[in-house]
């Protein structure tokens, strides 16, 4: 008989470490499981305090596919990521994305990171909206070049495949050079494997006023 030429599906794998804010990560649930390219497993990864809030994300389990990590201590940045990254890898997931949970992804993140992850080893974006809140206060900005994290574009908007991940978890593990967990992907895996950077707009970067890791770059750009 004739050889079927169906490509199948990637499985995707997600991981949101949430850190006291239950209110935070519902919403961010909510934006996974309405994507046009539903991932197939969300890895939460809950740090930082005894008494786990799982319940929260409880009614939407028969949308999808969440597997809750809770450790109550707080545990080094480094792995916030490498716990629910080291789970997706158990999963046998194929395509890894990395979020958090205070951003805001666009209903078709997945599928365009997808396509732009295709013959490449990570890909991210060097462009997303930016959302400013002060308390009782906001600014929005149009799509913007993003300058402040370290892999060279937005964080959560970066996509990568199984190998890059299992060197990734490596390298998270053995890492004490670096704070942030990012700067490891940047200085340490990046370099070792072919990297996409698109322009895609899927991605709106939150920064809280005060916010450790780009409060000021985004204060800067917004002239706050």
């Amino acid at each position: 008989g004739r050889r079927s030429t169906i490509r199948m599906q990637p499985k995707v794998g997600v991981m949101i470490p949430t850190y006291k804010r239950p209110d935070l990560l519902r919403q961010a649930v909510l934006q996974w499981a309405v994507q046009t390219v539903k991932p197939d497993v969300l890895c939460v990864n809950q740090n930082g305090s005894e008494e786990s809030y799982e319940w929260v994300i409880e009614d939407l389990k028969p949308l999808i596919n969440i597997r809750w990590m809770h450790v109550p201590a707080s545990i080094k940045q480094h792995y916030w990521y490498a716990y629910p990254l080291s789970q997706l890898l158990l999963d046998k997931c194929d395509v890894f994305l990395w979020a958090d949970h205070d951003d805001i992804y666009y209903r078709d993140h997945i599928e365009k990171k997808l396509q732009a992850l295709e013959g490449h080893d990570i890909t991210l974006s060097d462009t997303c909206g930016v959302l400013y809140l002060k308390p009782q206060d906001y600014k929005y900005q149009l799509p913007e070049k993003f300058t402040a994290h370290a892999p060279g574009g937005m964080s959560s908007s970066i996509a990568f495949n199984r190998r890059f991940a299992v060197s990734l978890l490596d390298d998270l593990l053995r890492d004490d050079k670096h704070y942030y967990s990012d700067n490891v992907m940047a200085y340490v895996t990046m370099p070792k494997f072919d990297k996409s950077v698109t322009h895609d707009v899927t991605t709106v970067y939150v920064s809280h006023k005060g916010s450790h890791s780009s409060g000021h770059w985004a204060e800067s750009v917004l002239g706050v």
